[in-house]
């Protein structure tokens, strides 16, 4: 028995362009789901405990957030898809903001693990994105 040889099993690879498809596939999946949040009520003892943390405006004030967030993660997706690096810094910020506007708005605990996931997702494959900005939008930028 001691010389049976067992078959290790081979790790799924991709190609960079592969992984950069379902990185923003990833980054537009979580701004559909923090626009659609926004449109499910969430439980009443959720939504008691988030006015506890903060008063029923400013929890008003944060699936709004979580809204326009997801908004912008819809659109820095196409970015992520490309492997731009700028689109991958903004694509984490907003989903760190995201997934506080998520706590904050109603206690998310779910919308805010995808985001959570989705940023850390980003930074740990961080090497895929090569595409920097062109020399003209540098300049524009050095120039405001």
């Amino acid at each position: 028995m001691a010389d049976v040889m067992v078959p290790r099993a081979r790790a799924l690879r991709l190609r960079p362009e592969a992984e950069a498809r379902l990185l923003g596939f990833i980054v537009l999946f979580a701004g559909v789901a923090g626009v659609a949040s926004v449109l499910v009520p969430p439980p009443w003892e959720r939504l008691r405990v988030a006015e506890t943390v903060l008063t029923p405006w400013g929890t008003g004030i944060a699936e709004g957030a979580a809204a326009i967030l997801g908004l912008g993660l819809i659109v820095v997706g196409r970015g992520v898809v490309q492997r731009r690096r700028i689109a991958l810094w903004t694509a984490v910020g907003l989903l760190i903001a995201t997934t506080f506007a998520h706590l904050f708005g109603g206690f998310d605990v779910g919308y805010a693990a995808v985001n959570a996931c989705g940023a850390w997702l980003l930074v740990r494959k961080r090497r895929l994105f090569v595409v920097d900005p062109g020399p003209a939008r540098s300049a524009a930028a050095r120039c405001s």
